[in-house]
């Protein structure tokens, strides 16, 4: 799926860098990967199902204890201070940007209850993912996993991200019209660079932790 992220990615960032845009637009990019996310999740609750009952009692320990330490390291990354100075620390945030971008007290002002709210998404999203991280695991140990459960918690997670996503789209809309254009190719610039930097700094993390 590598290719179809960075497709939708660079179609994300061209409708940010346009003079104007469109939610609808915005929506109608994502709504067109909607058949291939169903098929992957058929994919992903087949190969889940098939995989637990390949592997022996002790291997399935091994995964379990795997998943459990790569959770248990993203934790301990969004704890670190390289994290938590650009994504979990709103205001130190919104005053890197109001200096890298030159933002007005106007802008500042316009811009600043969104950064809350993705520090709130943040945490709500990892915790969604561990509870159905846990739904998942709890079908598998019933000892005969179902399939169409697993595919049911799946498409629930899911829903739940797409319920969210109007408001997402409502974000990046407000960003872009807040900013001028100028503002706006900068700040394309500078998170590309912090998430490759994050990216980094994550890998480096597992790598010498594993």
């Amino acid at each position: 799926n590598k290719d179809k992220r960075e497709s939708l990615k660079n179609t994300l960032k061209t409708e940010f860098l346009n003079q104007t845009i469109s939610k609808d637009n915005l929506k109608a990019s994502i709504n067109n990967m909607k058949a291939e996310h169903e098929q992957r999740i058929d994919f992903m609750a087949n190969n889940i199902v098939k995989a637990y009952k390949t592997l022996t009692p002790e291997q399935r320990e091994k995964v379990e204890n795997k998943i459990k330490f790569i959770e248990d390291k993203v934790s301990y990354v969004m704890d670190k201070p390289f994290f938590k100075n650009f994504h979990g620390n709103p205001e130190k945030r919104l005053e890197l940007l109001k200096k890298n971008l030159n933002l007005s007290e106007t802008q500042v002002s316009s811009l600043k209850g969104l950064f809350e709210d993705n520090k709130n998404n943040r945490v709500e999203m990892f915790n969604n993912f561990k509870k159905f991280k846990t739904a998942i695991q709890t079908e598998l140990k019933t000892g005969n996993p179902d399939v169409e459960k697993i595919k049911g918690i799946l498409k629930e997670g899911k829903n739940l991200m797409e319920s969210k996503l109007d408001g997402h789209l409502e974000k990046i809309v407000k960003v872009h019209d807040v900013l001028t254009p100028e503002q706006r190719q900068k700040l394309v610039t500078i998170l590309e660079s912090k998430h490759k930097s994050m990216l980094e700094k994550i890998k480096a993390h597992f790598s010498n932790n594993a």
